[in-house]
């Protein structure tokens, strides 16, 4: 290993899956040093299958593609996971799962697929809402957010007898927003009080210089200090003052990136907070036009550009991540994985097993601390 040029050994681990590199940290102190490179891999993914009863078995994916061949193919791996009813894949963070489960005595648990241990978080006495978790870098350790909905119904009645089973004559309902925290080494929640935002879709949270974000239904981006554990407002791109709204919020290279579309435009944009909680830092990195995965276009083909499910593609589409070749990593309606080039504007499937994976899927980009696995 000592006498291959530098470029020779890192085009040789470069190419291989995070487990293998994983196993490889101890082989000698230069490829450990080679491995420890955030720049080395395109990150893995952990997918989970929807469906109503196949809830209970996750894949490790890694990118795979041949120089001599266009094709681009997912590798997934089954992971052996804990003995649990049912659980729903809620995030990742330094290899770390964080999983919802139907368990007897525990309602949330983070799992490494790695070591396969996992540990049973406390139940809570709130009520389940929108979940986030990181790592605190100040502390050293892992906190799980929770924003809670606890709604209250106020009845008016009318001149009339509402009887036993009928609904009242009107009724307006409101939420409580409450804000709850659990560092994980403790065994209790911690109520950090109310709030006066309502949060968008747990897809929505992403983890940025050691604060979370979601987005707001009011168009906002929001993030929370893991650190400090208070909330502040983060500078919107220029768009919002137009009629283009946030559809997502995604991490690329580090980066905190909003996902925006309009009604009228067929067209995705990105757009990426070069320097972090800079308002004038937003530009417009990429436009994606309209596809649908290969595997889908029969589902189209009888539909014009009239249609209204032919404008509505751009909502099925979530942003995953940038690759080490420039590429943005898509999924369309969790059904199909593709790859959109930027460069040449080009669209390229990507072949996942249906074998092993033959209904919709959950991604979830997993980057793994190197650091910390295995030791």
């Amino acid at each position: 290993m000592d006498r291959l040029p530098q470029e020779v050994a890192l085009e040789i681990l470069s190419r291989l899956p995070l487990l293998s590199l994983v196993q490889s940290k101890s082989v000698c102190r230069a490829w450990r040093t080679f491995i420890q490179d955030q720049l080395l891999n395109d990150p893995s993914f952990i997918l989970q299958i929807m469906g109503h009863c196949i809830q209970k078995q996750l894949y490790f994916g890694d990118l795979s593609s041949d120089p001599n061949d266009e094709n681009v193919m997912m590798i997934a791996k089954k992971l052996t996971i804990p003995t649990l009813l049912s659980f729903h894949l809620v995030s990742s963070c330094n290899g770390l799962l964080l999983l919802s489960a139907t368990h007897p005595s525990f309602e949330l648990c983070i799992y490494n697929p790695f070591t396969r241990d996992y540990v049973e978080l406390p139940k809570r006495s709130h009520h389940a809402g929108v979940l986030g978790f990181g790592f605190d870098p100040t502390t050293k350790k892992y906190k799980v957010v929770e924003i809670s909905y606890k709604r209250t119904t106020h009845l008016y009645f009318r001149r009339r007898v509402v009887r036993f089973g009928m609904r009242p004559a009107s009724q307006t309902a409101a939420s409580s927003v409450e804000i709850h925290i659990l560092t994980v080494s403790s065994n209790t929640w911690r109520n950090l009080g109310s709030f006066p935002f309502r949060f968008v879709l747990q897809k929505s949270q992403v983890l940025v210089n050691g604060k979370l974000h979601w987005r707001a239904t009011t168009n906002l981006i929001m993030s929370f200090d893991l650190a400090t554990e208070q909330f502040k407002e983060v500078p919107s791109p220029d768009f919002i003052a137009s009629n283009r709204r946030i559809h997502a919020l995604v991490v690329l290279r580090g980066c905190l990136s909003a996902v925006s579309f309009d009604d009228d435009n067929e067209e995705l944009e990105i757009w990426v907070m070069k320097e972090y909680d800079v308002k004038e830092s937003w530009v417009k990195q990429f436009s994606i036009g309209a596809y649908v995965p290969k595997i889908l276009q029969p589902n189209y083909q009888c539909h014009s550009s009239n249609d209204p499910r032919f404008h509505s593609r751009k909502k099925w589409i979530q942003v995953l991540c940038l690759l080490k070749s420039g590429g943005l990593l898509l999924q369309y309606r969790n059904k199909a994985l593709f790859v959109y080039d930027p460069h040449c504007r080009t669209f390229q499937d990507v072949e996942v097993p249906r074998e092993e994976i033959p209904r919709c899927l959950r991604t979830v980009v997993h980057v793994a601390s190197l650091n910390w696995i295995g030791t």
